[in-house]
């Protein structure tokens, strides 16, 4: 027997809208027991099956869902014959495939995934301007989609699709801000791809840069999961040496992108990257590299700091592209002023060994200043 009987009582009780009593009442069972069949926990005996099947006016093949059975079979035929279309990648298998997902959405106008299916023939492959009398039907059903279907990704395809065929601004504004940025790993690489597509070079190479930065801040990040300890078992934790490394490439990394010193926002990366190789050397009694690299810390720390509000970037890769102070970096939050750094060295217990040290409070002297 399947779950499927279960889910049929529940949907055909609610049609007639009945309580789970009132048909307990009638079959001569209890409603615990009719609650357990519509949770697909037990199921109805066989003598009941009929009777049940008599009462809502469906055949027992309808009851048990073998209907839906083989539907399912159907669909799962669809899309399993359209993967392996895709996976040719000829000019007659996408032919085929057109037909095949036309077919089915003949056949299943309401299931989801054949609906996607549908509107992805009718995407992929195509260039921008070669959509031609298909936008029609392409909006019509990521409309459907977007008004019915509580699938995320059919959702994120359908808002990435409408974006595709937009005619405006105002269209592209619209569902730019309705895509995830998971689901198109950056909404600025949408961006660029409109900007180019649609001949708008300038813009399209801006957005490019902007995404430049964008992946360095994501490779900064996953740099940074990788030398962290505190989640990781004992013998796959990096040694301080190894950490030291780490950083060092880190910051040549950002030296080579980032020609003349022109780092922008970058620059506090770069202190940090100091700071954290400063700690390292302490914990592992070279005091005075831990020094130098404290020292170099507090540096970029200070001129992040004093960083005007914007400017434009003179490396080549990022050539007159902003650097802003305000919106997409955080400079003007408490997260990376001054204050903060001396509130963070202060606490820490590795910087003992320093503490009367005089270049050491020479340049925790030229944070507590900038921090005034």
């Amino acid at each position: 027997m399947n779950v499927y009987i279960g889910e049929n009582v529940r949907r055909l009780r609610g049609e007639r809208g009945l309580t789970q009593e009132e048909l307990a009442d009638f079959l001569g069972v209890t409603f615990q027991a009719v609650s357990k069949w519509e949770r697909g926990l037990a199921y109805p005996d066989i003598e009941t099956i009929p009777v049940i099947a008599n009462y809502f006016g469906v055949t027992i093949d309808e009851l048990m869902g073998n209907s839906r059975i083989r539907a399912e079979e159907r669909i799962a035929e669809y899309l399993e014959e359209y993967e392996r279309l895709t996976m040719l990648c000829t000019e007659e298998s996408q032919r085929e495939k057109n037909a095949l997902a036309k077919t089915a959405y003949a056949e299943f106008p309401y299931d989801w995934r054949i609906i996607n299916m549908y509107r992805n023939s009718l995407v992929c492959g195509r260039d921008a301007e070669d959509f031609g009398d298909t936008k029609p039907t392409i909006r019509f059903l990521c409309e459907k989609i977007l008004s019915g279907c509580t699938d995320d990704y059919f959702r994120q395809c359908a808002v990435s699709s409408l974006l595709e065929i937009s005619e405006t601004r105002e269209e592209e504004e619209k569902y730019l801000a309705l895509l995830n940025d998971d689901f198109c790993i950056l909404r600025g690489e949408k961006r660029e791809d409109i900007a180019f597509e649609r001949g708008r070079f300038g813009e399209a190479l801006r957005h490019c840069q902007a995404n430049l930065q964008e992946y360095l801040g994501w490779f900064l990040a996953k740099i940074d999961t990788l030398t962290y300890n505190g989640w990781v078992p004992e013998d796959m934790q990096m040694s301080w040496e190894q950490k030291i490394m780490v950083n060092e490439k880190v910051i040549g990394i950002l030296r080579l992108l980032f020609e003349d010193g022109d780092f922008g926002g970058w620059t506090w990366n770069i202190g940090c990257k100091y700071e954290e190789n400063a700690r390292s050397f302490f914990r592992l009694g070279k005091i005075e590299e831990g020094l130098a690299a404290f020292e170099e810390s507090v540096e970029y720390w200070l001129r992040y700091d004093a960083l005007p509000e914007k400017f434009l970037y003179t490396s080549v890769l990022f050539d007159r592209s902003e650097f802003v102070r305000d919106g997409r970096d955080t400079a003007d939050t408490e997260y990376k002023k001054p204050a903060r750094y001396l509130g963070w060295i202060g606490s820490m217990d590795v910087y003992d060994c320093v503490r009367e040290n005089e270049r050491f409070r020479t340049a925790v002297k030229r944070l507590e200043e900038a921090g005034k």
